[in-house]
């Protein structure tokens, strides 16, 4: 990967743009920080061209409300963006351009949990807090997404150590542009669970499905001290119909078992084939030592993108690809050792979970890959290379300066799809 690529952060806030092949990281925990103080790093990756650029300093803060004739709006200024770790953020269209809708996080200037929401016009690389929409509570962690002009939120918490707080509800955001006092508003505020969601249901992820219709609810943890597994069962995936407003639970699939004990995932749409990606997410791994990539003997400079090649076969373009870190082969779950596998989750016209089997080829390449991306028609999975000496043991290299860790490798795994 070439450009100025990003630190390693944990608990950054990832963002894809398939509408003008962009990938944004934001925020999220330095490595080798022992303060863990949020960062307020803002990156573009080209997956076109593979090269990250570093926006950090390149954003104007404006206050769109104030009058046009105002200091602040005639000497606008470069500002960064708020320094945030475990962000809520989408990519929310707008007349065919493009932005960042954030909410919540952890927040470094207040030193807790946010309610405030920042919006990035992408094109032209500016930012404001979307003040006028007025609060909710305030959520570390949030599953947002964005269908048409609604932005959806769902569960967080409100302390990062301790008692959680978890928030078991949700709230949707509504534009308006119409309004000229207040474009946006909350259609939902702080609604708790109801119908087939447990009220206690902790939500780690959500995903538009069924051409926005409905918004998939995957599993997540209290809080990031939680070290549980997870576990995807029809007790732990729900779908939420934005017509109605109600959750209800997913059929059994057929085909391969839903993944299990799993140290993160990321889980994404594919709204058409041939493939074309609509979100990004990673998240990182709780148990490990934070941006602590393993030694390898190889430079990426010195070895051509490794391969896979996943076949799918499906007739529909309703699916969902997840990518859950999973026990390494041979090892066990208290090992916390963990490598990425794949599914394919067709949703109509019958559910069916396809497992592509590459966990085992991941991990004979001795890489340490902890992000996922869709670029096109192919997967991508995203890592960091220590050039540092390779033959320490992982003891050893406990102790060692993670603070130059960068996302700066990938594999690239095509992905195969034919029409039945």
């Amino acid at each position: 990967m070439a450009g100025d690529c990003p630190p390693y952060n944990d608990f950054a806030g990832w963002v894809h743009d398939p509408h003008n092949q962009r990938v944004y990281m934001f925020g999220g925990l330095r490595p080798g920080d022992e303060s863990e103080t949020p960062a307020s790093d803002f990156y573009c990756y080209n997956t076109t061209t593979m090269k990250w650029e570093n926006l950090t300093n390149a954003l104007t803060f404006r206050e769109p409300y104030k009058s046009p004739y105002s200091k602040t709006e005639l000497k606008r200024e470069k500002r960064h963006l708020p320094a945030l770790s475990h962000p809520g953020c989408t990519l929310w269209r707008y007349e065919g351009h493009s932005f960042i809708f954030l909410f919540g996080g952890y927040d470094a200037a207040s030193d807790g949990a946010s309610s405030k929401v920042v919006i990035i016009n992408l094109k032209l690389r500016e930012w404001w807090y979307e003040d006028r929409l007025g609060r909710t509570n305030p959520r570390i962690a949030p599953s947002i997404v964005a269908i048409g002009n609604k932005v959806y939120i769902f569960g967080g918490y409100k302390e990062l150590e301790g008692d959680p707080q978890a928030c078991y509800s949700y709230s949707i955001a509504e534009h308006r542009p119409e309004d000229p006092i207040s474009p946006w508003a909350w259609e939902v505020r702080d609604t708790p669970y109801s119908g087939h969601l447990p009220s206690d249901f902790v939500v780690g992820q959500a995903v538009a499905v069924y051409g926005g219709k409905k918004i998939l609810l995957a599993p997540g943890r209290l809080n990031h001290t939680d070290e549980r597994r997870l576990h995807f069962s029809k007790k732990t995936l729900f779908y939420f119909r934005i017509d109605l407003k109600a959750f209800h639970e997913i059929l059994d699939p057929a085909g391969d078992p839903l993944p299990q004990d799993i140290g993160w995932y990321s889980i994404f749409e594919l709204k058409q084939l041939p493939l074309t990606a609509s979100a990004i997410s990673t998240q990182a791994d709780i148990t490990k030592k934070r941006g602590r990539p393993p030694k390898n003997p190889t430079p990426p400079s010195q070895v051509p993108s490794p391969q896979l090649r996943a076949s799918v076969s499906s007739s529909s373009s309703d699916s969902v690809v997840i990518c859950a870190w999973q026990p390494r082969p041979g090892t066990k779950s208290e090992d916390k050792l963990f490598e990425p596998e794949i599914y394919h989750f067709s949703l109509t016209p019958d559910d069916r979970l396809d497992c592509l089997k590459i966990i085992q080829k991941v991990c004979d390449l001795n890489h340490n890959f902890e992000g996922f991306m869709v670029v096109g028609e192919r997967m991508h999975l995203l890592g960091s290379y220590s050039d540092e000496n390779s033959s320490q043991t992982d003891s050893d290299s406990d102790s060692d300066d993670e603070s130059d860790a960068t996302w700066n490798i990938h594999l690239d795994i095509p992905f195969n799809c034919r029409r039945e």
